[in-house]
């Protein structure tokens, strides 16, 4: 069964993968004569489609936004590998029409090209005409020739990013082992037992209650 698949925005990532993605972005638009690109990474854990970089026409007037998709539009953006290429009203189609750049700019002609790793989906291109007028052959070999080097960035910052947060859950839980072991008189191996059971008692990741035990012993030291 399909299901809904959220759109959103964080200018604290798109900021983190300017440097990566800028250049191909503009690239885009100056070989095309477009008006904008919009990056978009799949997380598939979170249903989310989440805005990471962009070129061109602005999406929001707000810092963030949210947007649910349809769920035959999420369906087909997790697991559509062909480019699509609208000519006209792209606006309203129906696999576009809540995206962000749509809903504002009303964009005539675009390009929806699947960011692919290894035969998986990891994200989407949309790159985007106010006038309706198609994208020619030539045009759209250069956008679908984009599509490899994206998907490969894409992977590239997943697996980083992957590697910051274990490293940072790791240094959290070495805390809260600590001051458990600090407050009880417990050994390493019982501060973790007592993490792991409390995890699977609430049924919440066991970051979040280190977490919970580092932001608890800060305020008792206050």
């Amino acid at each position: 069964m399909a299901t809904a698949l959220n759109v959103s925005y964080s200018p604290f990532l798109e900021a983190k993968t300017k440097h990566s993605f800028d250049p191909l972005l503009e690239l885009s638009l100056r070989q095309t004569n477009s008006q904008g690109a919009y990056l978009y990474r799949l997380d598939r854990e979170r249903d989310l489609l989440q805005l990471i970089a962009s070129r061109g026409r602005a999406v929001s007037e707000m810092d963030r936004f949210d947007v649910e998709l349809r769920p035959e539009a999420a369906r087909w953006h997790r697991e559509n590998l062909d480019a699509a290429w609208i000519a006209q009203a792209a606006w309203s189609d129906w696999r576009l029409e809540r995206f962000p750049e749509f809903l504002r700019n009303r964009f005539e002609a675009a390009a929806s090209i699947p960011l692919v790793e290894g035969g998986e989906v990891l994200g989407l291109l949309h790159v985007c005409r106010v006038g309706a007028i198609a994208y020619q052959p030539r045009e759209a070999a250069f956008l679908r020739s984009l599509g490899l080097p994206m998907g490969s960035l894409l992977a590239q910052s997943a697996a980083v990013e992957e590697l910051t947060q274990k490293l940072a859950d790791r240094k959290v839980l070495d805390r809260a082992k600590g001051i458990l072991q600090a407050s009880f008189q417990w050994t390493e191996e019982e501060a973790y037992l007592f993490l792991r059971r409390t995890s699977r008692q609430r049924r919440t990741p066991m970051r979040q209650i280190a977490r919970e035990v580092v932001e608890e012993s800060a305020k008792g030291a206050r």
